[in-house]
């Protein structure tokens, strides 16, 4: 039986406009590290990559597992009767999980500035603690507009939070002054606000409030959440324990030189996460309209597609490393060639481990994607402490090879048994994909000239 699906306007709408909010995150992102790369000695960019890894990683990622999904869920599925309720119970629960880090950074943060030797790392989370309080509606105003499909607030909101925050160290590198930490955590303050601002305009027409607070949906929504919010933890642990234990092992220096090659293969990630946000939604309806047949279908050409734009871009990589290093950091970070070239495979491999992720919590199965996901994290964590000690720097990416191998082999297994994805199908579309594009440039090309 033939199905509706969703039309190729909305796939290149939506996917563009997702891409363009993901694109502004890491290039902006990227260029203020380019900056700071630059401008400071290695232990200082060490001591911010440890800060960002904690505050970014292991406190907004975990905070958006506990809320993003859960809301996604239920908006895309509840009658907008529900939907006051619903945004009311996710706010609340929004509050609560800041009240929480704030106190654990205000407590925690002398311990974890020893422990990972990393000075005036209590003094920037402490400011800190103001930023991820000006977050609160920022997350719950994006979330919305995503369960609405509606991604122009969410990738304009993150062009101005990311884009001023640019602006300022372009500012500074430009004119040659010196940058001090606690002053970038005091602009990470002002681009928040100002971002969160944009959120909200963008978001109001789908803000429904209820009058009072369902605890019924509290506790609706932290049922599905909690598993989530575990795996982005673990998916944390996964990506970023690397960073904390060189700092704890070695020295900030060393979580510098891994950083370098690690960012690098974040970007050549981003297809993949920018998919994920469209995905989420369309795989919550795939499954009540085809069944597990459609949500098959889709995981299959999603990962597919993805894997086909990585491909050249990681070769590129790994032809030319010096030259992508040289662009990024400087010929100061010319000795992280090697790490590049094993972390470059991590995002051939990411977009397989982000959409069984993303497919099994749009199905309703977020504690297994949980369990999964921890038993990588505690893996990887395992594998890091055993060879960074062995192999020094470049022991952190052999571990995060491994890992990120092992756990493919079994999600496979897991996909092929619950829901009928078959690994080798995933190449299929992949081939599909080279064998459609020069059609699909003739096309794009044709319509441009008909324009004109």
């Amino acid at each position: 039986m033939k199905t509706d699906s969703p039309s190729k306007s909305f796939w290149l709408k939506s996917g563009a406009l997702s891409m363009l909010d993901l694109v502004s995150k890491l290039g902006f992102g990227m260029g203020s590290m380019m900056i700071l790369f630059r401008i400071l000695d290695k232990p200082t960019v060490g001591v911010w990559i440890v800060f960002m890894v904690i505050t970014a990683t292991f406190i907004e990622v975990p905070r958006a597992g506990l809320l993003q999904n859960a809301l996604l869920r239920f908006l895309s599925t509840e009658s907008k009767e529900k939907h006051g309720r619903i945004i009311r119970a996710s706010f609340s629960i929004n509050v609560g999980f800041t009240i929480i880090i704030g106190l654990f950074l205000f407590f925690g943060a002398g311990f974890l500035e020893s422990v990972l030797h990393a000075p005036q790392l209590k003094s920037l989370l402490w400011f800190y603690i103001f930023t991820t309080i000006i977050l609160i509606p920022f997350f719950t105003a994006n979330y919305i507009q995503q369960a609405n499909l509606d991604f122009r607030g969410i990738f304009l909101s993150s062009f101005v939070r990311y884009g001023l925050f640019f602006g300022y160290n372009l500012y500074h590198f430009v004119r040659g002054d010196e940058v001090v930490l606690v002053d970038l955590v005091k602009m990470q303050l002002v681009a928040a606000f100002f971002g969160t601002l944009v959120s909200i305009i963008f978001a109001k027409k789908y803000f429904y409030w209820s009058g009072s607070l369902d605890k019924a949906w509290v506790r609706k929504l932290i049922g599905f959440g909690r598993y989530v919010f575990g795996s982005n933890v673990a998916t944390s642990i996964h990506k970023q324990s690397s960073v904390l234990l060189l700092g704890n092992l070695m020295t900030p220096a060393a979580s510098a030189l891994f950083d370098v090659a690690n960012k690098i293969s974040l970007m050549i990630e981003a297809p993949g996460m920018a998919a994920a946000g469209v995905v989420f939604p369309q795989s919550a309806r795939a499954l009540e309209r085809d069944g597990m047949a459609g949500v098959k279908v889709l995981y299959e050409k999603v990962v597919g597609i993805i894997v086909a734009i990585l491909i050249p871009f990681a070769l590129f990589v790994l032809i030319f490393p010096k030259f992508v290093i040289g662009i990024l950091a400087g010929e100061a970070y010319f000795e992280t060639v090697n790490i590049l070239r094993i972390t470059v495979l991590f995002a051939l491999i990411t977009p397989f481990a982000v959409q069984f992720g993303t497919i099994l919590d749009s199905i309703g199965l977020p504690k297994i994607n949980f369990l999964y996901t921890l038993s990588g994290g505690l893996l990887n964590l395992v594998l890091n402490y055993i060879l960074i000690k062995q192999f020094d720097v470049i022991g952190a990416a052999y571990a995060v090879l491994a890992s990120y191998l092992i756990m493919l082999f079994f999600q496979q297994m897991y996909l092929r048994k619950r829901v009928g994805v078959h690994f080798l199908s995933i190449f299929k579309y992949t081939f599909e994909f080279y064998k459609d594009l020069p059609n699909l440039l003739m096309g794009m090309l044709n319509r441009k000239k008909a324009v004109i």
